[in-house]
């Protein structure tokens, strides 16, 4: 006996980041942050213009390493420069070496999203569950440059540094 697999066929279609987000709202719209596990930068920037179109608000983060490189350098893997060049106030990212198992976005939210507007400062802000990475100056001044924030070891603390969308305004004005 011959198992034909030609004939078993699945179709289906994956909804769009737009589509899906819209969805969530209909049926659930009282929150005010996302993050997802889409760090690709097509995903992240579908995502980005989703979310700043509306009141909500976007945690990314990424592991590319072109994050970190000096501002308007031309790469495609540079996320951090496409989000900043869409000035969004509304989107914020973090960059991170183990941006794909840990997700520092996700820690990130989980210590500041429960604090009462206004009662707390998103920049110096320690998370749990996720290594500090080690960067050098000029990595540090040409994230900051882009208002990328990122997650690194300050006088033995770790610590997510600048606090800032990457408009350049601060998370907690947005907040």
């Amino acid at each position: 006996l011959a198992l034909d697999v030609n004939v078993f066929a699945v179709a289906y279609t994956l909804e769009s980041w737009t589509d899906a987000l819209a969805n969530i709202n209909d049926a659930f719209s009282n929150y005010w942050a996302i993050g997802t596990y889409d760090h690709t930068v097509d995903g992240v920037l579908e995502i980005a213009a989703s979310v700043n179109a509306g009141s909500k608000y976007y945690l990314v983060s990424n592991v590319a390493s072109q994050n970190m490189d000096a501002p308007d350098t031309d790469h495609a893997d540079d996320l951090l420069q496409k989000l900043a060049d869409f000035n969004y106030d509304r989107t914020a990212f973090c960059y991170s070496a183990t941006a794909n198992s840990t997700f520092l976005e996700m820690a990130y939210l989980g210590d500041k999203i429960t604090a009462v507007p206004g009662s707390t400062n998103w920049n110096l802000s320690p998370v749990k569950g996720v290594v500090a990475d080690n960067l050098t100056l000029t990595q540090i001044n040409n994230l900051e440059a882009k208002n990328g924030n990122y997650f690194t070891n300050y006088g033995g603390i770790d610590f997510v540094r600048s606090g800032k969308s990457v408009s350049g305004e601060w998370i907690d004005v947005i907040h």
